[in-house]
């Protein structure tokens, strides 16, 4: 057991790490939990040690939440150090342990590469899409207009060949996906290139491996729990939670719905971070036909779950 486990390590623990958001409490619930934390870290104090660790985290215990729960809120793990808190740890510690199975995949064989997948439409209902792709265009067919088919890392655009050359270790493809961003702006960047590239390329297993290790070093990195996938596949379900971004339109979260014995990516999800009323919307031909409806906290806004995604030996 270590540091990083045992702030987890209490009756109850699991079901809050699974317990997910909640609306936000009022200003002065939120007070009160934390004078009774703060009282509790003084008291805390006062005890003689057996052990120190090199960080030191105070979580509240079943009885705290009780004291707090007739006015159903959760109260949230608190660093006292200025270290990530326990969720986002158990999140790394997850990415970190899927991306050691993703390695071991094997990519098998076969020229080509098929997706399905079965996408969330606006009206609640789905569609499944199988798409085929090889490295000079779509199925057995070239890429329109003579182009190839491109995924944009960083500030680049990459072709199949150039994708198989990305690089394995998580600082280096940490700094091709950031490539011409700072900040928020660049962990935005990392993880929507991220996610596509799990989605929707050719990738080898050591690059998704990687990838699984640098979205475990992001910022915004939570823990939600075990659940299931639209298909009732159970997984575990890991989000980023971001600062809205500047600009019109909903702001969502990413969150990833993961095989924990395979470390395949079974489904992605866009939920809603805030209230969006659909006001500002403006439609665009080409880019963007259709406004996103309204949507409250906590709505699915968008969703696809990967039947298939792996290399194939024909293009049907």
């Amino acid at each position: 057991m270590n540091a990083r486990n045992d702030v987890l390590d209490f009756p109850g623990a699991e079901e809050l790490t699974a317990a997910g958001e909640v609306a936000p409490p009022e200003g002065e619930v939120i007070e009160a939990a934390l004078t009774a934390v703060r009282q509790a870290a003084v008291a805390e104090e006062k005890q003689p040690r057996q052990r120190r660790f090199g960080r030191r985290r105070l979580v509240a215990t079943a009885a705290a939440v009780a004291a707090v729960a007739a006015t159903a809120v959760a109260i949230p793990v608190i660093s006292l150090d200025g270290g990530e808190p326990a969720g986002s740890a158990a999140a790394a510690d997850f990415l970190n342990s899927v991306a050691d199975k993703a390695a071991a995949q094997q990519a098998g064989p076969g020229p080509y590469w098929k997706f399905t997948s079965k996408e969330l439409n606006t009206d609640g209902t789905y569609r499944t899409e199988t798409r085929v792709i090889s490295p000079t265009g779509i199925g057995d067919k070239p890429a329109p207009n003579g182009k190839e088919l491109l995924w944009t890392v960083g500030k680049k655009e990459l072709n199949w060949a150039a994708l198989k050359q990305l690089p394995t270790t998580p600082d280096a493809l940490r700094r091709e996906l950031s490539a011409g961003k700072s900040g928020d702006a660049a962990n935005r960047q990392v993880i929507g290139q991220g996610s596509h590239l799990m989605e929707f390329s050719p990738i080898d297993p050591k690059v998704r491996a990687a990838l699984y290790r640098v979205l475990a070093r992001t910022p915004g990195l939570d823990m939600i729990g075990k659940t299931h996938d639209s298909e009732g596949r159970p997984g575990v379900e890991v989000a980023w939670k971001q600062r809205p971004f500047e600009g019109p339109g909903p702001h969502n979260d990413m969150h990833w719905i993961i095989n924990q014995q395979t470390g395949q990516l079974l489904e992605t999800r866009h939920i809603a971070a805030q209230n969006y009323d659909g006001s500002d919307c403006k439609p665009s031909k080409g880019v963007d036909p259709e406004c996103s409806p309204s949507a409250r906290k906590g709505d699915i806004t968008g969703s696809s779950t990967y039947l298939f995604n792996g290399p194939v030996t024909t293009p049907r």
